[in-house]
């Protein structure tokens, strides 16, 4: 997804006005919570070409907004390369499939310890970027307002349509600002996590 992110944000660096995107959800993960996208080894965490920020020196009141879903390893990851940021834990709600919610926050119960007891959780539905963007620009606007921000992190590790809602809130909105997203890079991938097709998903985005 990190590719389709940087093709997303050439589109709009050209011009591109509007485009479809089609998704095709699992039908069901193979290991339920026990699913495994990525390798344990874990090479980098940094930022996603494209959507590099610039950064800001004070770092006091850094926020991270993890998109998490079923890689508690990469949460751990992510949470720890960004261990003095308040940090916010995005969630899938309404799921892809019922039972998917559940196995989510099973996994990302196991990656507390590096995210801290003050992390907080918001929710914004699994298959919808629309939302997804907006769930994160009402967070960040009044994160602003009572605590102040001075880098912001965000980070996609949960569904598709879910990384495209940040990428689209970074377009929109964050371009230019000390804004970031950044990813664990793992040594390999699976190929087979999933089976089945459940639904397709069409959206059009308008840039």
């Amino acid at each position: 997804m990190t590719r389709s992110k940087s093709n997303l944000l050439y589109l709009a660096a050209m011009g591109t006005r509007k485009i479809d995107v089609i998704y095709s959800e699992p039908g069901h993960y193979k290991r339920l919570d026990d699913t495994h996208f990525a390798s344990d080894r874990v090479h980098t965490v940094r930022q996603v070409a494209g959507y590099e920020g610039i950064t800001v020196n004070k770092t006091g009141d850094d926020l991270l907004i993890i998109n998490a879903g079923f890689e508690d390893r990469l949460t751990a990851e992510v949470a720890e390369d960004k261990d003095k940021a308040r940090k916010v834990v995005l969630l899938g709600l309404p799921s892809l499939k019922a039972d998917m919610y559940q196995q989510g926050v099973l996994r990302t119960r196991r990656a507390r310890d590096a995210l801290g007891e003050s992390a907080r959780e918001v929710f914004a539905p699994a298959a919808d970027p629309f939302a997804t963007a907006t769930v994160i620009s009402e967070l960040v606007r009044k994160e602003r307002v009572t605590n102040g921000i001075d880098n912001l992190y965000l980070s996609p590790l949960s569904t598709k349509p879910s990384a495209l809602g940040l990428a689209l809130f970074y377009i929109r909105e964050c371009r230019g600002t000390a804004t970031s997203i950044i990813f664990p890079f793992s040594e390999s991938y699976a190929t087979d996590a999933s089976e089945g097709i459940g639904r397709i998903w069409k959206y059009e985005l308008e840039f």
